[in-house]
This record gives structure tokens, sequence and C-alpha cells, in this order.
């Protein structure tokens, strides 16, 4: 294979073509949200407390389709963990 067809069909995330900054920025306002929407307190207490999507909705009073957002990217971010067999979620 060429160097040029290499390079095309190969890709790589060096870490100086990263701005890490922009990870950390998006983790913060993450972290944020999830503060002030109640979702870190719904946990509180019991770190092992694993609760539904509906029981995340009433806990906080956002609508299911925004909180499950929430909740995929508090998973991505490593925040939160989901319990795929139950569909519950729990703190990382």
């Amino acid at each position: 294979m060429n160097e040029i067809a290499e390079k095309t069909t190969r890709p790589t995330l060096a870490a100086d073509t990263v701005d890490w900054r922009a990870f950390d920025y998006v983790y913060q306002q993450l972290l944020s949200s999830c503060r002030e929407l109640g979702l870190v307190a719904l946990f509180e207490g019991d770190p092992e407390r694993r609760l539904s999507l509906e029981q995340l909705a009433e806990g906080t009073g956002l609508p299911s389709h925004s909180l499950r957002l929430l909740l995929m990217s508090g998973c991505a971010f490593g925040l939160l963990r989901k319990h795929v067999p139950e569909g519950l979620y729990s703190l990382a």
C-alpha cells in the first residue's frame, strides 16, 4: 500500500493534535449541568444506587428525551454508568 493510501485509510489520533481543553470544557459543563439539575443529588447517600430513566426524569423534572441525552453524555464522559440488562443508571 502506498503512503497516501495508508494515511487516508488508517485514522490516527495523536496526542499533539487534540485540544484537550475542549474536552475539559465540555466535561465541566456536563458536570455543572448534572449538579444544577439535581441529577447528582438523586444518587447521594448511596453510591451504589441504580435508578431508571423514569425515576431520574421524575427527580429532575426533565423530559425523558432531554434527560436521555444528558445521561448518554454522562456515560460517555465516565460520570455515569448504564447497567444495560436492567436499563438502570448509577454513578461511575
